[in-house]
């Protein structure tokens, strides 16, 4: 029988030390924003792409509560649209990125672009820009990428149709993500695993 990898089911305190591309799962408030923080090179510059509206004061305290864990020397681009060609232009700039998080622009995509259009054209739209995405992030291999991404899966079924395509997308994705990532950690209440 063969033996468990030594690389992988054990908690991480040095997330900085994966190899990247770098995916960190993690339900509401576990801590995964917190791990995209740690997982990049403090002493290196980097560009973090926040894809969260500032709708409402919580979601506000809360974009600031991480930008004042953060190095002076990172830069902060708001990118609620146009994903892939933003991390394009950030690793081309610089060797590290974080993007936190893919669940956040994946609902800013559906709540923008549902007056325009129908629930299978925006689908279809973030599909497609989700593979973009993933070629983007190959075509830049010797940078630094980290990932963050709400896990969506795990709950009962929502009961509204706008709701079950946001967890269909983001749970697709974050396979598809999962799936190109060196390594992935998963965060329980702050606790990190890696799980590949």
């Amino acid at each position: 029988m063969n033996k468990p990898s030594q690389e992988i089911n054990r908690y991480i305190t040095h997330p900085e030390q994966l190899s990247a591309p770098l995916m960190i799962l993690g339900g509401a408030y576990s801590g995964k924003s917190e791990l995209g923080n740690r997982a990049l090179l403090s002493e290196m510059p980097a560009v973090v792409i926040g894809t969260s509206l500032e709708t409402d004061t919580q979601t506000k305290l809360r974009i600031n509560e991480l930008k004042s864990n953060r190095p002076d020397n990172w830069t902060l681009v708001e990118c609620p649209k146009e994903l892939p060609t933003v991390v394009d232009q950030a690793l081309q700039q610089s060797p590290q990125v974080l993007i936190d998080s893919i669940n956040q622009h994946i609902a800013t995509a559906i709540i923008e672009r549902m007056e325009s259009y129908s629930i299978d054209q925006v689908a279809a739209q973030i599909e497609s820009e989700i593979k973009v995405l993933i070629e983007v992030i190959g075509s830049h291999s010797d940078k630094r990428v980290v990932i963050v991404s709400s896990e969506v899966g795990c709950s009962p079924p929502p009961d509204r149709n706008l709701a079950q395509v946001f967890r269909q997308l983001t749970s697709k994705t974050n396979t598809k993500l999962a799936s190109m990532s060196k390594h992935m950690i998963f965060s329980f209440s702050g606790v990190a695993l890696q799980i590949k």
